[in-house]
């Protein structure tokens, strides 16, 4: 009788231990948190989360990988980008996920911190690449390359762009010019307006490409002729002339279409003044001259 009555209190006492336990508490609370993040409320999900990963590091407990991951989304949640960073590093050294890689990236690249998304992009794009997420990385890289101004990225990186827009072929334009092939910009913007005739902003680059190239061998061309004004300097000049005359008359004709889409646009008035006074149509010159006054 006393032997049954040692065995149940040493029961109810291994019992008691048992649910007094650290960890015992530890799971309930987590248990508590992952609700919440189930539910997406995910700033008291992030509160009780970061206090539960305390506590098992706290008692050198192992932080279970599925609260590590629902801190870090839960803080990239609530815009809190710094945790989120911290939460999703931990979480990749526990084990690697696509979801992972990218909740990283883009806490990285909300801190501002280009040369560390530049690194993580480097060390884990094979296995995103091996998982189908070629376009992700190619993309990505795209953007940090215009992040960091790196013309010569981005010029690599843009044939590689599975589908595109109107900013991104602008900004290949941009690096183009700026790594010396204008021409390349050139014969681009002429295959991007062919596919694409909605793109304003390609179709102003254009017009000011060919404008600006008529105006320095305009410029060049009376700056030459002043120095020894003479009938035969006058007769090469007007046949030199000619042939920038082209150039205006296509840059002429591309403000002209840019115009039908803003009447008031100031910008398109005076770019048209200078051309029609450059190809000697005075009455159109002052119209324009009419509409800046």
């Amino acid at each position: 009788m006393r032997a049954n009555g040692i065995l149940i209190l040493s029961s109810i006492l291994l019992g008691a231990m048992f649910s007094c336990s650290p960890l015992k508490k530890i799971e309930s609370s987590g248990t508590a948190a992952m609700n919440s993040y189930a539910n997406k409320n995910y700033a008291q999900a992030f509160t009780q989360l970061s206090a539960v990963i305390s506590n098992y590091k706290n008692n050198d407990l192992k932080v279970p990988y599925s609260l590590v991951f629902a801190a870090a989304h839960s803080a990239l949640q609530i815009d809190n980008a710094n945790a989120a960073a911290d939460y999703y590093a931990q979480a990749l050294n526990d084990s690697v996920s696509v979801e992972g890689i990218k909740g990283y990236l883009q806490s990285i690249k909300q801190i501002g911190n280009t040369k560390q998304a530049n690194a993580v992009l480097s060390k884990y794009s094979d296995y995103l690449s091996d998982n189908g997420q070629s376009d992700f990385v190619v993309n990505e890289k795209f953007a940090l390359a215009l992040n960091t101004a790196d013309d010569k990225s981005v010029v690599e990186l843009y044939p590689q762009l599975k589908s595109t827009n109107e900013e991104q072929s602008m900004a290949y334009i941009d690096a183009l010019e700026k790594t010396g092939k204008s021409k390349d910009a050139v014969l681009f913007v002429n295959n991007l307006l062919n596919e694409n005739p909605s793109y304003l902003k390609a179709k102003e680059w254009k017009a000011m490409y060919y404008y600006n190239k008529a105006e320095d061998q305009y410029q060049s061309l009376m700056a030459e002729y002043n120095k020894d004004k003479n009938y035969t300097a006058y007769v090469y000049l007007k046949r030199d002339l000619k042939k920038v005359t082209n150039d205006f008359r296509q840059a002429r004709m591309l403000f002209e279409d840019l115009r039908k889409t803003n009447k008031k646009e100031e910008k398109y008035i005076k770019y048209l003044k200078n051309i029609y006074l450059r190809l000697e149509m005075k009455a159109e010159a002052q119209a324009m001259d009419a509409l800046l006054q």
